[in-house]
């Protein structure tokens, strides 16, 4: 007979805990399994019918009122409690523009040493581009639209015309209307 039931599996790197993103997300029967293994600091490997010891410490993200979840009833409160040792509340990229800069340039740098591509430099139109924009999606969509960029460009110094030419759905999104009216006057000015 086939087992159907969910597992719960993660390979912990020797120096780092997982990251179990969006944790809210998680079913209720995988939140039991994950709350087993804290609790009991032993795993089983797929497959294998021996528990094995770990040491493990868990980082969980997630968007989600986790509180609001246990109230109602859609995560488990003792995983709740069993997680919340140390909380960091991270405000979105939106509120953080001064980080932008150092988050361009490292994304830059990741993509073209992945891409074997040389290093371009961004003009400052093109960073203000980026500091205009709202960044709904956060530093994934960030890191995405840095990637494009890469990969899309071969020109030594990136302005703000390249862009808006490689991702002009992020950048004229209604909802940001008053970050591109920005964005066109920084074109016409070059």
């Amino acid at each position: 007979m086939l087992n159907t039931e969910p597992v719960l599996s993660f390979v912990p790197e020797p120096r780092e805990p997982p990251n179990l993103d969006e944790i809210g997300t998680l079913p209720l029967d995988m939140q039991v399994k994950l709350l087993r293994v804290l609790q009991e600091r032993e795993v089983c490997r797929i497959g294998g019918n021996k528990p094995i010891k770990v040491n493990i410490r868990i980082v969980a993200a997630t968007n989600s009122d986790l509180e609001d979840m246990v109230k109602q009833g859609t995560f488990r409160e003792d995983l709740y409690y069993r997680l919340n040792v140390v909380t960091l509340t991270i405000p979105p990229l939106r509120e953080r523009k001064e980080d932008l800069p150092l988050l361009v340039k490292n994304f830059v740098q990741e993509y073209v040493t992945k891409y074997q591509k040389e290093m371009p430099s961004l003009a400052d139109s093109a960073m203000e581009m980026f500091m205009n924009y709202s960044w709904p999606g956060n530093v994934r969509e960030l890191k995405n639209v840095v990637e494009r960029i890469v990969i899309f460009t071969d020109k030594t110094t990136i302005y703000a015309e390249d862009i808006i030419t490689i991702f002009p759905a992020s950048v004229n999104k209604k909802e940001d209307k008053e970050g591109l009216a920005k964005e066109k006057a920084l074109l016409e000015k070059e």
